[in-house]
């Protein structure tokens, strides 16, 4: 009967045993019986939720005007606390664009920074704009714990908020929570073109290329002569060619702006013999790539101007004695070579 006793207790002890461990396990969940959210609270998380996300949604359009407009910077000033670089830059539309090419140096900020870049530009829009989204009473967003996740793709970025926030004390958890974005856009393909483009235009010299061949085509002026003469040969006697530098840079400028809308994209050059009026060139792939989804416009930036340091003066003095009939004549012949140095940021 005593042994009977002390088997009973053991089994007692096993048992309350098993409950303090079942109780201990609960607790370590949060919960000691796991109650589902109410449906009314759920139905007002989701509205949250969808704030959220619209408002995610505008900190994402937000960054990428001003990225797009400052050539994939936030801003073209130096901020060392989140990594910006010094950077050289043009004025174009009336914003500082930093270069990412200039003549045969590079200065392309990775991908890894412009994500760096984007995800902070988010995050500060959020902070900024979150009584957006805070409509109700009883909701509360754990700012301090805030973390932004991009993921710049090719069609598309995206986004990932983690951003606490409870409704009516109920925490929000799957599948409203984290906050997801999807948003189309060729960021990421202007980005990767910009990239080979920078490259691939440091090496081959694209520009001065194309404007030293174009010279060799300059249209006449009043004169008879080129606009930009390159060579040929003065048969009258005291015949001048006179190039003003105003003359030389606006000159150059009709060539650079023609340049620019006469390029054909991914495509090898056109047999265009005979056809000096009708000149195009021809970008065949930058770095190896080709990007056919692109519309891709190139121009000016604000006050372009070439610095011209010295005019064009090509005179005709050399004088040949003709002693070939009874009179003696003045015969003119001078043979001109100019030369001409471009080069482009």
């Amino acid at each position: 009967m005593g042994m009977r006793k002390a088997q009973v207790e053991f089994t007692l002890i096993l048992a309350l045993v098993f409950v303090m461990v079942v109780v201990i396990y609960y607790a370590s969940r949060g919960s000691f019986i796991p109650s589902p959210i109410p449906s009314n609270v759920f139905e007002e998380q989701k509205i949250v939720q969808n704030s959220v996300i619209n408002l995610i949604r505008k900190g994402v359009d937000e960054t990428l005007r001003v990225m797009e407009t400052h050539g994939g910077y936030l801003s073209s000033n130096t901020s060392k606390d989140i990594g910006f670089e010094e950077v050289s830059h043009v004025m174009f539309t009336g914003y500082e664009v930093p270069y990412w090419q200039k003549c045969n140096r590079l200065f392309i900020p990775s991908k890894k920074k412009v994500k760096k870049w984007m995800e902070i530009s988010i995050s500060e829009y959020i902070k900024n704009h979150i009584s957006e989204a805070a409509h109700m009473q009883k909701v509360r967003f754990h700012l301090e714990n805030l973390s932004v996740s991009a993921n710049i793709l090719r069609d598309k970025i995206e986004v990932t908020v983690h951003l606490p926030t409870s409704v009516n004390g109920y925490k929000m958890r799957e599948p409203l929570y984290p906050y997801t974005v999807s948003i189309p856009t060729k960021f990421g393909e202007i980005y990767n073109f910009a990239n080979d483009f920078s490259r691939e235009s440091a090496d081959k010299r694209f520009f001065e290329t194309f404007t030293m061949l174009s010279l060799y085509f300059s249209k006449y002026t009043f004169d008879g002569h080129p606009k930009l003469p390159t060579m040929g040969l003065l048969t009258e006697c005291g015949d001048t060619i006179y190039r003003t530098t105003n003359q030389i840079s606006s000159y150059l400028m009709e060539i650079v702006e023609y340049i620019l809308t006469h390029i054909l994209w991914w495509q090898p050059m056109i047999n265009q013999a005979g056809k000096p009026e009708t000149k195009v060139f021809s970008i065949e792939s930058v770095n190896g790539n080709k990007y056919a989804d692109l519309n891709i416009r190139l121009y000016i930036p604000d006050d372009f101007v070439f610095n011209i340091t010295n005019p064009i003066l090509i005179t005709n003095s050399n004088i040949i004695i003709n002693k070939g009939s009874p009179f003696v004549v003045h015969d003119c012949l001078t043979a001109y070579v100019q030369t001409y140095s471009v080069v482009y940021p």
